[in-house]
């Protein structure tokens, strides 16, 4: 069995709270070409392995699109890109709203809001904003990429709250959906295993001796640190032994961790659909065409 402090941890690096840290970046899983899931491997020939690259032909992990002129109110934020304060935890946006208007001892009325709305930082609410708001549709949280003025947006997105105060904000609004029909072509094709990065290579070379091929699937380090995905063969005569020996060996099939994304997306769109139609309406459910069972 592998040494346990040489394994990987769980594929996320995620941290909990309302920060950017907390986002799942899945959409950063690219490889090489940026129109499509490109892995690199190794597969047999005649004349021994050969590397080999094997792009999706349905194209990248995530797409994007874009909302030009948004429409959503202050309290509707979950979660905030940046802050000074983003080593502390908090729950949401309006406790650490709460923490900031009690610590600048901010009236909670009309005048305490405007005070907060007025600071330079907070730049969503100025009439050339540079400010945007963000979606990813696995994650579901509406998020502020924000510059600064962390805490004074907080502040008054909890004043708004407590005073049941619209306040009405328009940006530009970024929707990342995950390509549902990637990930149904990655699990047909393959068994991923998450594999420490030092070992990735060399595991990878004895699989592919043993099955006729093995591929790799980089994690960058804000998906999870010092961890690849190793693909192996689902149709190989013998990846029930090889799968049976890495298992042993406390390497884990992360089949689920894929899968776990397919059903959130598809969770949080309709409730996506329901607080912001304008914006979500269109949006279309691309599980229900890919075929994935989760």
């Amino acid at each position: 069995m592998l040494d346990p402090a040489t394994l990987p941890a769980v594929l996320d690096v995620r941290a909990p709270g309302i920060w950017g840290s907390s986002l799942r970046r899945v959409d950063f899983l690219r490889e090489f070409d940026e129109t499509g899931l490109s892995l690199e491997g190794l597969s047999s020939t005649t004349t021994g392995l050969c590397s080999h690259y094997l792009t999706c032909p349905v194209g990248s992990i995530a797409n994007a699109r874009n909302v030009a002129d948004f429409a959503f109110d202050i309290t509707d934020i979950d979660g905030i890109g940046s802050s000074k304060s983003q080593d502390r935890y908090f729950a949401s946006v309006k406790d650490f709203g709460l923490d900031f208007s009690s610590y600048k001892k901010t009236s909670v009325d009309e005048a305490g809001l405007q005070r907060m709305l007025k600071h330079r930082e907070v730049r969503i609410v100025q009439p050339q904003r540079t400010d945007r708001v963000g979606v990813r549709l696995w994650d579901g949280r509406l998020f502020l990429y924000n510059a600064g003025g962390s805490h004074h947006f907080a502040g008054a997105a909890y004043i708004a709250a407590q005073l049941r105060r619209p306040v009405p904000l328009r940006a530009r609004l970024e929707v990342i959906e995950l390509n549902e029909g990637v990930i149904d072509w990655l699990l047909s094709l393959f068994i991923p295993f998450s594999v420490p990065k030092g070992i990735a290579l060399k595991l990878r070379q004895l699989c592919a001796t043993v099955l006729g091929g093995a591929y790799t699937l980089r994690i960058p380090d804000i998906v999870a640190t010092s961890t690849a995905v190793l693909l192996l063969p689902a149709e190989s005569n013998s990846i029930a032994a090889v799968s049976d020996l890495l298992l042993k060996a406390g390497i884990q099939n992360v089949r689920p961790w894929f899968e776990s994304l397919v059903a959130q997306q598809r969770s949080n769109l309709p409730v996506l659909q329901q607080r912001f139609p304008a914006a979500f309406s269109t949006v279309p459910n691309a599980g229900i065409a890919s075929g994935i069972t989760v």
